[in-house]
């Protein structure tokens, strides 16, 4: 079994150019980080593209997703990844809030999902579906500084026009302007490399020129909190996306953008970046424990010397007694007694060869159902009728069967039964 990690080109889909999201990079980064803290080779790391889950068919993989899954250009079933992956969701987020009966069954499968807002955590709790937040594991990336001098810039990353009134004159000097969202031919995109080195070389430059980050985006904040870079988080409104970095962040909105502190304090989240460290090893460590025993038990369970999968187990002896008494073309009343699998296919017997036989009553002793259009009844002396031709069908059901047929004086029955060696003769 091998790891896997996510491969996405970015968002547009057009011949020439498109748009590449840095902070999509920074998400396959942060796993492969985590990939080299747990000492897996690059060679057994396998890329899947975002657009390819529900596709893919090479070698059995986990895959930790921490990703915005999002419906519009997945495809409606999203969650339908290919079975040759065991998925572990660490940081996932979705893009809507309306999941289907198979998407919701999906993700119970693998509990428990942890998510990136608090918007997904409760769509998942109020389907049943164990939930926590877990945060974007960008959180976790680290990134070596290359020299000690003293940084000065201050990036702002796609800052909203309304804050420009309040920027102090102090700060203009040392502002550079930058953006999350790269241009970049079709030829460049279709090189993963280069998307991946140019969000590298931008954690670089962060981690080195950067004294502080203004910004408006879900991993230019993320991302500063993972370097150690006092972040001022700033937008319109507090999307959903920014439930828990609000609670580690100063964040400013239309209303409160005039009394943005200019000079803010560095947010520690080394014990939160182990922890969450921690707990993605383990899980994705779980997963592949889990599967290798699965398969390694299948392997030696498993018998290449195939039974007959559709052998009945002690209806033969009806089977054997119709054949023997029934006619092709007798007029024959009959009725079961016991909703099983050996009722179903000695209806299935009786329906294909005896054209003329019609089952008329259904009895079960233990719940109401309806069997082929029939309405079960309670098996008792008034329900019974003498003149209707019945088969038990369930071994369980056969002593009283047996003794409820003794006291009507009932004798046109047969009963499925196993027959167990009770004596040894001599």
């Amino acid at each position: 079994m091998k790891y896997a990690n996510l491969k996405h080109n970015g968002l547009a889909r057009g011949k020439e150019k498109r748009i590449v999201n840095i902070g999509d990079a920074f998400e396959i980064i942060s796993i492969d980080q985590i990939y080299e803290r747990m000492g897996i080779l690059s060679e057994d790391i396998v890329y899947i593209d975002l657009y390819e889950l529900d596709s893919y068919d090479g070698e059995e993989v986990v895959l930790p997703i921490n990703f915005l899954l999002f419906p519009q250009m997945m495809g409606k079933d999203f969650l339908n990844f290919s079975k040759k992956i065991t998925p572990v969701f660490l940081g996932v987020s979705f893009a809507q809030t309306e999941l289907t009966r198979n998407q919701v069954d999906y993700l119970k499968q693998w509990e428990p999902i942890g998510c990136r807002d608090e918007r997904t955590k409760n769509v998942l709790l109020k389907q049943g579906i164990d939930a926590y937040i877990g945060g974007c594991m960008v959180a976790t990336i680290e990134c070596e500084i290359d020299n000690e001098k003293e940084k000065s810039k201050v990036a702002f990353i796609d800052v909203p026009q309304f804050v420009e009134p309040y920027i102090p004159n102090y700060i203009k000097k040392d502002i550079e302007i930058l953006d999350h969202e790269l241009y970049l031919s079709y030829n460049e995109v279709k090189l993963d490399d280069s998307i991946i080195n140019s969000a590298k070389e931008r954690m670089r430059y962060y981690k080195n020129e950067i004294r502080m980050i203004v910004t408006s985006r879900f991993h230019g904040a993320v991302i500063g909190l993972a370097l150690g870079i006092p972040v001022i988080l700033v937008a319109e409104n507090n999307f959903f996306k920014f439930s828990w970095l609000s609670k580690l962040l100063p964040f400013y909105d239309l209303k409160t953008v005039s009394e943005i502190d200019w000079n803010p304090c560095q947010t520690d989240i080394d014990k939160l970046r182990t922890q969450m460290i921690t707990l993605a090893i383990n899980r994705i460590q779980n997963a592949v424990m889990l599967k290798v025993i699965a398969r390694d038990i299948d392997v030696k369970l498993s018998n290449s010397n195939r039974c007959d999968d559709n052998a009945l187990i002690y209806i033969n002896e009806a089977v054997n007694y119709i054949k023997k008494n029934w006619g092709k073309n007798d007029n024959i009343q009959y009725a079961l007694w016991g909703i099983n699998q050996n009722a179903q296919e000695l209806f299935r017997f009786i329906q294909k060869n005896y054209l003329n036989v019609k089952l008329v009553a259904v009895y079960d002793g233990l719940r109401n159902t309806e069997f082929h259009g029939i309405v079960s009844q309670y098996p008792s002396q008034e329900t019974i009728h003498p003149n209707i031709f019945i088969f038990v069908t369930s071994n369980t059901a056969n002593k009283t069967a047996e003794e409820l047929f003794k006291t009507i004086k009932k004798e046109n029955y047969f009963l499925c039964q196993l027959n167990f060696i009770k004596e040894i003769g001599e």
